[in-house]
């Protein structure tokens, strides 16, 4: 698996790495989400999820639209249970709403396992 900054990324399409306000060294509120996700942990070879795969996808759909509707700054949540699909959805909605990739949403010290952004984008 080759792993890639998220600024090796953008950077080449003319994208830039956000400021992030979580990071920024000031007296300034910021709004935070979490969630720790219910259900029943499945684990085999092809990864660790939640078993209830209906209920994680509407668990997270939910909070992707509170991060959204919030604002939130920073958004935390294990990683294992997020479906692919869910996310890849909401960032497809962005783009089709925005046109672009809003910078509130691209972290710069996350990093993506693949390493190009229309693959992931398709991935179902």
């Amino acid at each position: 698996m080759e792993i890639k900054s998220v600024r090796e990324i953008l950077e080449p399409v003319g994208l830039n790495t956000p400021l992030l306000n979580v990071l920024a060294p000031n007296e300034e509120n910021y709004k935070t989400l979490v969630l720790q996700p219910s259900g029943q942990i499945e684990a085999s070879t092809d990864g660790v999820r939640n078993k209830n795969r209906e209920l994680a996808k509407k668990q997270f759909g939910k909070f992707l639209n509170d991060v959204v509707d919030t604002q939130a700054d920073l958004v935390v949540t294990p990683e294992y249970s997020m479906p692919w699909c869910v996310l890849t959805n909401a960032i497809k909605n962005l783009l089709v709403t925005s046109g672009d990739i809003p910078s509130e949403f691209i972290d710069p010290s996350f990093r993506i396992s693949v390493s190009n952004i229309d693959y992931f984008l398709k991935t179902p």
